[in-house]
């Protein structure tokens, strides 16, 4: 599971990369291929580690580890790939840090 990660997050960066194929076929500004390399790496970083610890649990066979590890796991890695989008679409820092705040303050969490 972890490497099938690694595998699309490398992808994804060797897309982006200088002369690679989002800027010699495609014709993507500078700009959009310098962000979204940006946060594939800091996405990567975060969801192998999480896809590994989800793939350990899975293979366990032991349902009290794949029911809260695993699916601790599966919540963080998902959260990180919503504010991979969010950063991704929005093309400015912290924006989703604006709307998790405004969720808080929501749901009457102080803070």
């Amino acid at each position: 599971m972890a490497a099938r990660t690694l595998a699309v997050t490398a992808f994804l960066y060797h897309f982006c990369r200088r002369d690679g194929l989002a800027e010699a076929h495609f014709a993507w500004p500078e700009e959009v291929q310098r962000s979204l390399r940006h946060n594939v790496l800091w996405v990567t970083q975060l969801l192998v580690p999480l896809a590994f610890i989800v793939g350990m649990a899975a293979a366990e066979g032991n349902a009290v580890y794949y029911n809260s590890l695993g699916r601790f796991a599966s919540i963080a890695a998902l959260l990180g790939i919503a504010i991979f989008f969010c950063e991704t679409a929005a093309g400015r820092r912290a924006r989703w840090a604006l709307f998790f705040g405004r969720v808080i303050k929501a749901l009457g969490i102080p803070g």
